[in-house]
């Protein structure tokens, strides 16, 4: 699959980036919504691994560029990653039509179950 991981701690992104690569997949890595916007337009990923708290990094936040997701690449499957777990985080993810959160700090066995959910949800499109 291609994926998208768009989080602003540069170390965390490059890390799962690097480690999903490791799983065989395409992976695009940036630290920015509004790169990440421009990846979507562009390369249609399949997931997008995206923190909801983009703090410093540009002016489109998490949460904004899930909201654009739908508009501008329909097929791509949001994952968003957060470090503030809460019930009104959960319903505005959801409401914004988030495939599912994983809380921070991540783990690996996580990533790798969620990838797993998103390939039969791949396969099933494309037959």
């Amino acid at each position: 699959m291609k994926i998208l991981i768009v989080d602003d701690e540069k170390q965390f992104s490059d890390d799962l980036a690097y480690y999903i690569k490791t799983l065989g997949h395409e992976v695009y890595n940036t630290y920015t919504g509004e790169q990440a916007l421009d990846i979507l337009k562009n390369e249609k990923p399949d997931v997008i691994f995206c923190d909801l708290k983009l703090s410093g990094a540009g002016v489109l936040e998490g949460d904004d560029l899930l909201a654009r997701i739908k508009d501008v690449s329909p097929k791509t499957i949001a994952v968003m990653l957060t470090a503030y777990a809460s019930e009104t985080t959960q319903k505005l993810i959801g409401d914004k039509g988030a495939f599912k959160c994983i809380y921070k700090p991540i783990r690996l066995d996580e990533v790798v179950s969620t990838l797993k959910e998103l390939e039969a949800i791949a396969e099933k499109r494309n037959s």
